[in-house]
């Protein structure tokens, strides 16, 4: 399990299990008696997991796709005049590459 998904996935658990054990009223919301409410903020955990893993796939998918594109870029070109870079200006400073002028 990845540290980052755990951690937003503790909140919504420490939230069901006061919501569910009763120890947090809402008000305008009837209380529901349950005999086992652990079953609820198992599924929450889960559910917020399964949601946290997405979005950090996403965003996982986002990171490799922009590398994937310097690293096509650096090998294409040389950012010389005939074979400029196309990386942002902001990508060049950070991983220290220039368009020679």
């Amino acid at each position: 399990f990845n540290s980052a998904e755990n951690e937003r996935c503790t909140f919504p658990g420490v939230v069901a299990f006061f919501y569910f054990s009763g120890q947090w009223v809402v008000d305008g919301i009837p209380r529901v008696e349950l005999y086992y409410y652990f079953v609820p903020i198992i599924l929450v955990l889960i559910g917020s997991y399964f949601v946290a893993d997405l979005f950090f796939d996403v965003y996982e998918m986002a990171v490799d796709t922009t590398f994937i594109c310097f690293l096509e870029d650096s090998e294409q070109n040389d950012g010389s005049p005939e074979k400029p870079f196309y990386m942002s200006k902001n990508l060049q400073n950070i991983l220290d590459k220039k368009n020679e002028r």
